[in-house]
């Protein structure tokens, strides 16, 4: 059993560095990052499995001016690097950080991630939710489901196992969709 669990706000990416997101370069491939509100988190401690791929990441205890880690991907899109800066809006409070390190992320892992994680001291007294991903043996899902949702009434809980094997019999019915007419088109 590994329970990973992050606090999470919503917000929108508004500049960078210091260019509005609306007349800023940005690569193609990254500017899902810059429609909508973005799911952001904290952390003291760098991520487990997380590889850092420039800069350094701050001590647990950090308390000193806003920073944050930005993948790689959004990092190379974005045409930033450390010492660059990002800011977000979050509840109506602009916040103005400083790229301390940029991180590789598998995206499809499916694993807790974030395009952007913020050093501790900025975000905490904000309203949050907090997400959580229990990695569990098929055999004792159920268990967990039961005893999380017994335990605490407000959870949703949601089997990545359920969604992936709807995703995957969806993709079979397309494929046979599209054999059934590259047959009728032979």
């Amino acid at each position: 059993l590994k329970v990973e669990r992050f606090p999470t706000l919503r917000g929108r990416i508004t500049t960078i560095n210091g260019v509005p997101v609306a007349e800023a370069e940005v690569d193609p491939k990254v500017r899902w990052a810059i429609r909508g509100d973005r799911f952001f988190s904290y952390s003291g401690k760098l991520p487990t499995d997380t590889e850092l791929t420039a800069g350094d990441w701050w001590p647990e205890d950090y308390s000193g001016p806003p920073k944050l880690s930005l993948t790689a991907d959004l990092a190379e899109g974005f045409g930033v690097g450390i010492g660059d800066r990002i800011s977000v809006n979050i509840l109506g409070r602009e916040v103005s950080a400083e790229i301390a390190n940029l991180r590789q992320v598998d995206w499809s892992s499916l694993k807790l991630n974030f395009a952007l994680l913020f050093a501790p001291g900025v975000l905490e007294p904000a309203p949050q939710t907090h997400l959580a991903a229990v990695h569990v043996d098929p055999e004792r899902e159920e268990q967990v489901y039961r005893a999380v949702t017994e335990s605490f009434a407000n959870i949703s809980v949601i089997s990545t196992r359920e969604v992936l094997k709807n995703v995957s019999r969806t993709l079979e019915r397309i494929g046979g969709a599209f054999r059934g007419i590259a047959g009728v088109s032979l």
